[in-house]
């Protein structure tokens, strides 16, 4: 973990930052690689080929349940010719595609923009190939319009978007290691965890006397979930993934209660062990 000068993890300034649980990025996964080989793609002839890696990532995503996989930086894990379009194409396409479908969840790619990137504010680098092939695009710099020259002002733009606008901009700022919005009072920038939200709601329902079912009914429990005014957005099928998650690692497990003759199955929380 991190420290900054004031003795204090990264992740904690983050989470006052961003007003944010404790707990908030426990689920956050590091694979540091410094000195080794990160080749996600190489090519032949310019035809690409996925390597052990790659399926070591993959690996890596599914053990976790991850839904988000950050990629940094393209430079380390493209293994071919940044201004070939066709090796671009693959490599998106391809190498960070296949990680999206069997995650089924999202990957952000960081790249370092050229020199000519920098100088237009495009923030590009190498071929066209690198901004068509994603579905959208952002680009994190100083801003041009500082008066007071704040060297810890950073402004973040979408430069693509297949399904938003394009130029918006979020106004941020480096502090002790943190980038941070300009405004602080911006409370819950990130949504808690999906898995926080399931356990809440269930806790919430069960103090309320209302079972909730793992099998779908009325009462099936992602449904139920995703109605709730404290889903914060979650839907159905992310509530389904998580409930399947816990049930593994025993988070949650189903009770069956009732007289015999009108027996239903409930989830309930698994105590901690020990707990009475």
């Amino acid at each position: 973990m991190l420290k900054t000068n004031y003795g204090v993890d990264n992740a904690t300034l983050a989470n006052i930052s961003y007003a944010a649980d404790d707990d908030a990025l426990k689920l956050m996964h590091w694979m540091p690689r410094l000195g080794e080989d990160n080749i996600l793609m190489a090519f032949r002839k310019g035809v690409g080929e996925l390597t052990k890696f790659h399926r070591q990532v993959i690996e890596a995503a599914q053990d976790l349940s991850a839904r988000l996989v950050i990629i940094d930086t393209a430079a380390d894990t493209f293994g071919g010719n940044e201004n070939d379009r066709g090796q671009v194409r693959q490599f998106v396409q391809h190498a960070l595609g296949q990680i999206v479908l069997k995650i089924d969840g999202a990957v952000l790619c960081c790249a370092h923009p050229s020199r000519t990137g920098l100088s237009t504010g495009s923030g590009d680098s190498g071929s066209t190939g690198w901004s068509n092939a994603f579905r959208s695009r952002a680009f994190l710099n100083r801003p041009e319009d500082d008066e007071e020259q704040d060297t810890n002002a950073r402004i973040l733009t979408r430069k693509k978007a297949n399904f938003a606008s394009i130029g918006d901009t979020i106004k941020l700022q480096w502090r002790n290691g943190v980038i941070i919005p300009n405004n602080p009072a911006t409370p819950n920038c990130f949504r808690k965890p999906v898995e926080t939200i399931f356990l809440s709601l269930l806790e919430t329902l069960i103090a309320q006397g209302r079972d909730v079912s793992p099998k779908p009914s009325p009462s099936y429990a992602p449904t139920v979930f995703e109605k709730h005014p404290n889903a914060e957005g979650f839907t159905k099928k992310a509530f389904a993934r998580e409930m399947e998650r816990l049930l593994v690692t025993g988070r949650i497990h189903v009770e069956t209660i009732g007289p015999p003759s009108r027996q239903y199955k409930r989830l309930v929380i698994t105590p901690p062990e020990g707990a009475l």
